[in-house]
């Protein structure tokens, strides 16, 4: 099926429009409730709420330790063996499609 120029476009548009139509929303609700004074744990459950909305998964917590996978985690330096302990400095996403479970950003961990 051959589609012109035009139609190709105005579909890569309203793709584009889609895709950062939930980050606008997210944005704008985040920037209410800290102007009504939420604390950062307040902010940071919203986020996550959001998140989960559009089936995103966290992957770690800032801070938290974890057994370093290299599916689910970026090293922040080094060339890590998979298994070892590692801690949390950045949380990643994974977006969950039906039986499918897709990282979109890694989380980055350093070693203890």
């Amino acid at each position: 099926m051959d589609t012109s120029p035009k139609l190709r476009i105005a579909k890569e548009r309203q793709d584009k429009i889609n895709a950062v139509r939930p980050l606008a929303a997210a944005v704008a609700e985040i920037e209410q409730i800290a102007h009504d004074g939420a604390t950062v744990e307040q902010l940071v459950k919203r986020l996550r709420n959001l998140a989960a909305m559009q089936d995103l998964v966290p992957i770690g917590a800032a801070g938290e330790k974890a057994i370093f996978d290299p599916a689910l985690h970026r090293l922040q330096w080094g060339d890590p063996k998979p298994g070892i302990p590692v801690f949390v400095i950045k949380p990643g996403y994974a977006f969950r499609y039906r039986d499918e479970v897709i990282v979109i950003d890694h989380a980055l961990v350093a070693t203890d």
